[in-house]
């Protein structure tokens, strides 16, 4: 990853950081559905902690595939290992998004209806685009590191 990602990364840090730790405010009105606000609290604390394993699991990643120079069987073994790890957070990141565009659904039938649910909306909306962004830097890593163990 370049200065660049990690330029979004650190944007990425202060957009999502404070809204994961602090306490969600009470559903702004009776009729949206609490159990709808407590998930999209629940998904947001759950890519917070999703997000800083794969951040770590990719630098565990970058130190295993730096020793592969040396292509010995155990330091190719430790970067395959590190790199299973990383696709598996890569398939949480997928779920996460997937109950983040089914809350993004909820709330368009519920702003369909009238009710004002255009914060959560715009709230959800920016989730979705955070944890692709997550993504985008989980599959460029593990592109890296397939050319890297290909070769």
């Amino acid at each position: 990853l370049g200065p660049t990602s990690d330029t979004a990364a650190a944007s990425i840090e202060r957009q999502i950081e404070p809204a994961a730790t602090k306490p969600r405010p009470a559903a702004p009105s009776a009729a949206i559905p609490t159990e709808l606000v407590s998930r999209l609290s629940q998904t947001t604390l759950n890519f917070a902690e999703t997000r800083r394993r794969a951040q770590r699991q990719r630098s565990m990643l970058k130190t295993a595939l730096m020793d592969v120079g040396s292509m010995t069987g155990s330091n190719w073994s430790t970067a395959q290992l590190q790199l299973s790890r990383l696709n598996e957070i890569d398939v949480e990141l997928g779920v996460l998004r997937d109950d983040a565009a089914s809350i993004a659904g909820d709330l368009a039938a519920l702003r369909a209806r009238g009710l004002p649910v255009d914060a959560l909306v715009d709230e959800t909306g920016t989730l979705i685009n955070i944890i692709r962004s997550e993504m985008d830097q989980v599959a460029q890593i593990r592109n890296s590191a397939r050319a890297t163990l290909a070769s």
